[in-house]
């Protein structure tokens, strides 16, 4: 992810720190992030046992550096399945965009979607 970043801002300082020592090392982090000078906190990491009623430990480190100006965005990630209904997929009608090359990924195709 971090070279996506750096394709979008180049030339900017890039820092990186482990969400995968557990809650609260991930909280730390997000903390030293913000106090090292990041003005932007990305992550693609999320705790299948974060609570979606009140706010933890990592949406407390989150809460307490966005309210000093650092703008944090978390990426979606992909452990969903559509069988189990989970998948958060869009379903409406779509065009294959053709073959896709480059990047760090194989080749792969490319989906128009379409809203009406």
């Amino acid at each position: 992810m971090l070279e996506i970043v750096y394709d979008l801002a180049p030339g900017s300082p890039l820092y990186f720190a482990t969400a995968w020592n557990g809650a609260a090392s991930f909280a730390t982090n997000i903390k030293a992030l913000a106090t090292a000078g990041c003005k932007v906190i990305v992550d693609d990491v999320g705790y299948f046992n974060e609570s979606p009623f009140q706010d933890d430990v990592i949406s407390q480190a989150v809460s307490t550096v966005t309210a000093a100006g650092v703008f944090y965005f978390s990426s979606a990630g992909n452990s969903g399945n559509k069988r189990a209904g989970t998948s958060g997929t869009y379903e409406g009608d779509y065009i294959n965009g053709g073959g896709a090359q480059g990047g760090i990924y194989m080749p792969s195709h490319l989906e128009l979607f379409l809203i009406k």
